[in-house]
């Protein structure tokens, strides 16, 4: 297979089934595919592919099945380094090499040579690997208690004695005891309860969660899939395939409803299906401490570092069960080493990811100083995170993803480290507070009324105040956070009302802090570090306590359509040319000097007008070949003399090659009843609260709810379980243009049930700055543009 690549190599692909030689039937979980080979081309009679398998300790899952799908017959010879291990010629297509004669040999490729003319090559080639007999965790106790404990340690330093004497009860015992005694559940507890809407006042939610899980382990319940009496962690039943499913199963947070009961009622059928839970993932889910950070279901880095945090809690609640004796917790703890091991040999490069897997590694060093890597560990996770603050966070505080969702994990991440190092007395680099506050002061630069931080990018719409209860005690002469923290209760607002944000090119302009305030934003600046949409020049408005301009949202991580609608420019209040969507993406690396950079935009913040403009150049579809600028002005009259607050959006759309092209200018309403006309709209949310939208271009449409020829009209439902996006009125101007374009559209808020505008009047001409408001009583206002 020459020169064919295999970016969709599937390592330790669960859920993948195969039937054994010999007519012995489906076997679950023994069998795991690893990798997909396509067919050679039709001219080639000698195939050749070197597959990177990606990991180090391939001989644990000796011996190793291979199997053909298809009839063609065909001699084919297998090797390993240069070895060869057997060949074929028939049916039923099975070799199997033995552990021991490649343990310590393979290095991670394996070889496959196809002696066979193209004709009788088979439809497919597909790995399969198996774990016969080793369960995890992969560190012996022996190992563990000689290599990997301090032992220097007064109150450990009996254990080499008692492992030389092959006393594992008494060095168990020893361990276990010193463990239970170093802990802090006080502390873990509480500062878990704290950051978690958990506890006594959602007592009959946790106690629900809690007793289906103890449902699902004791009557090996089929909607978590077991076979031979054990959860198939890598089984995935989702109709798609969807890799999140395995993903966040691995976390293993599917404990916190049992450790929350357990501290409510002591009720030890909780511990004891936590304890289940637990083992049955350690002990069939061996970790690869060679597989790169994203590789693998179960123990991507991102997966090791959230169950190592998940489980090291949980165990903080059970601490005192019967059910952790002294062979659970030191089997508990040999995985905890290897989840920390991973986390410093396989951690990510960088992003979110990074921030979490070192946070965790810090405090895993922290609590657990009894491991004798633990200074070095600490010393290596305190240094990364130090170097990514600068590398992720600018001068504006925003997080490089430019997402609030994620700039709050990022933060959370910190603060963690914070917290635990600030418990156990360890210290931090200076820098770690000077950007912590930049950061809280993030969301009081994109709150809209409701005090939420709007959910761009890949994110949900963020309520900070629960951080902000943080931020009251991590910087007590903050006002504005206290205000925040406590809803406008106590504290006080910003000195400031309209904003920018300079490196992350946002703008949002306000004419009050109160609840029924009115708000604008839009997004002027650059892509960010990752989690981004092709959104530039978007546009949102929240007026009178209503979100009224909204945008798709976002949707699972998925290959689906509603996946590629809500990344896309058509998802958002912004343009499109040609039917086709920014393309900022296409070939773009980045990198973290960047987020030193100012972005390219202009904001001013006067007494009756607030504005802000911005010019998208990249280029439009595949390639970036649409060579079309768009310039988007947002105007906000916020004290014009007898009119409401309101936004003007000025688009000027060049044709940089000079041939002729269509556009569309999107509008996706928050859930309304809305009247359509073909130069405008009037939105109603119901309690005598609207949003009039008058456009000096006809042509208005509305696409609420398309499914053909693409997705369009839609916004995010955020619940419990399988969900879809709601149809929403998305009024869509259509038109086209020859050399260039000018389109006003006025965006005016209103409540008493009556919009006070009826219609704009603006040229067309790039070249006018003039823009007229018509009112509904017939009268006109006449602005110049700033």
């Amino acid at each position: 297979m020459k020169s064919m690549a295999l970016p969709y190599a599937l390592v330790a692909a669960m859920g993948a089934m195969s039937v054994y030689a010999g007519g012995k039937g489906e076997q679950r979980h023994e069998w795991r595919r690893v990798a997909f080979l396509p067919p050679p081309t039709a001219t080639q009679e000698v195939y050749r592919h070197t597959i990177n398998l990606g990991r180090g300790d391939w001989w644990t899952i000796m011996p190793m099945k291979i199997a053909l799908d298809g009839s063609a017959g065909g001699v084919f010879s297998f090797k390993m380094n240069g070895k060869a291990i057997g060949e074929l010629s028939s049916e039923p297509y099975e070799i199997l090499a033995e552990k021991d004669v490649f343990k310590g040999e393979f290095e991670n490729e394996l070889e496959i040579r196809a002696l066979m003319p193209p004709s009788k090559w088979p439809e497919r080639i597909t790995l399969f690997g198996r774990y016969p007999s080793v369960k995890g965790p992969l560190v012996s106790e022996d190992e563990f208690f000689r290599n990997c404990i301090d032992t220097t340690i007064p109150a450990l330093s009996g254990i080499p004695a008692l492992c030389a004497a092959g006393d594992m009860v008494g060095a168990r015992r020893l361990f276990a005891d010193y463990v239970r005694s170093t802990l802090r559940p006080a502390f873990t507890i509480a500062n878990w309860l704290a950051w978690n809407p958990q506890g006594k006042q959602r007592k009959s939610l946790e106690q629900k969660a809690a007793d289906v899980m103890c449902r699902k382990l004791e009557t090996l319940d089929t909607s978590w899939h077991f076979a031979d009496h054990k959860v198939e962690w890598e089984f995935n039943p989702t109709h798609n395939g969807y890799r999140e499913w395995n993903f966040h199963i691995s976390y293993l947070d599917s404990g916190d409803p049992l450790a929350v009961m357990y501290l409510l009622t002591h009720d030890e059928k909780y511990a004891v299906s936590w304890k289940d839970l637990i083992l049955s993932f350690l002990s069939y889910n061996p970790v690869p401490f060679a597989a790169k950070p994203g590789e693998t279901k179960c123990w991507r880095s991102l997966d090791s570092s959230a169950r190592a945090n998940n489980i090291l809690r949980q165990f903080n609640a059970f601490i005192g069960s019967p059910a952790c004796d002294d062979l659970f917790v030191t089997t508990l703890f040999r995985s905890i080493w290897e989840h920390a091991k991973r986390l410093r040999t396989g951690h990510a490069g960088g992003g979110n990811w990074l921030t979490n897997e070192m946070s965790t590694l810090t405090k895993l060093s922290i609590v657990n100083s009894f491991f004798k890597d633990s200074a070095e560990w600490r010393e290596y996770a305190i240094k990364r995170l130090e170097a990514e603050l600068a590398k992720q966070i600018p001068p504006d505080g925003f997080q490089a993803e430019l997402s609030p969702m994620y700039h709050s994990c990022v933060m959370q991440h910190y603060l963690g480290v914070v917290d635990t190092a600030k418990e156990y007395g360890t210290a931090l680099p200076p820098s770690f507070m000077e950007y912590i506050e930049k950061m809280f002061a993030v969301y009081t630069h994109l709150a809209r009324p409701d005090m939420k931080a709007p959910g761009v990018n890949d994110s949900r719409d963020v309520d900070p105040a629960r951080l902000m209860e943080r931020g009251i005690r991590l910087f007590p002469e903050r006002q504005d956070f206290r205000w925040f923290a406590t809803y406008r209760k106590e504290g006080a607002p910003p000195v400031w009302k309209s904003c920018q944000m300079p490196y992350a090119g946002l703008v949002a302009m306000r004419n009050s802090w109160n609840a029924d305030g009115v708000w604008g934003f839009m997004d002027c600046g650059p892509l960010g570090m990752a989690h981004v949409h092709e959104d530039k020049l978007n546009v949102l408005v929240s007026a009178y306590g209503k979100n009224m301009l909204v945008e798709a949202g976002t949707y699972e991580y998925d290959t689906s359509d509603m996946r590629r609608y809500v990344l896309s420019t058509r998802g958002h209040n912004t343009v499109r040319i040609d039917g086709m969507d920014q393309n900022r993406l296409e070939n773009r690396r980045f990198n973290p000097q960047d987020i030193q950079r100012k972005a390219e935009f202009e904001f001013c913040e006067g007494t009756a007008v607030d504005w802000a403009r911005a010019a998208y150049v990249d280029g439009y579809g595949p390639g970036r070949k649409i060579k079309v600028r768009h310039e988007r002005t947002l105007v906000f009259h916020k004290a014009e003399a007898g009119l409401s607050p309101f936004f003007v959006v000025i688009d000027r759309l060049s044709s940089q090659d000079g041939a002729r092209h269509s556009f569309e200018q999107l509008w996706h309403l928050e859930t309304c009843g809305c009247e359509m006309r073909t130069n405008g709209f009037t939105a109603d949310f119901g309690g005598g609260l609207g949003l009039a939208g008058e456009f000096s271009t006809a042509g208005v449409v509305d696409m609420i709810g398309s499914k053909q020829p693409e997705l369009q009209g839609w916004i995010p439902i955020f619940k419990e379980g399988p969900h879809e996006h709601r149809p929403v009125h998305t009024p869509v101007l259509r038109g086209n243009f020859e050399q260039d374009v000018r389109m006003v559209v006025a965006l005016m808020p209103f409540r008493g049930g009556t919009a006070p505008i009826k219609g704009v009047r603006a040229s067309c001409s790039t070249d006018d700055r003039n823009y007229t408001v018509i009112l509904s009583d017939g009268s006109e206002r006449t602005f110049a543009e700033p």
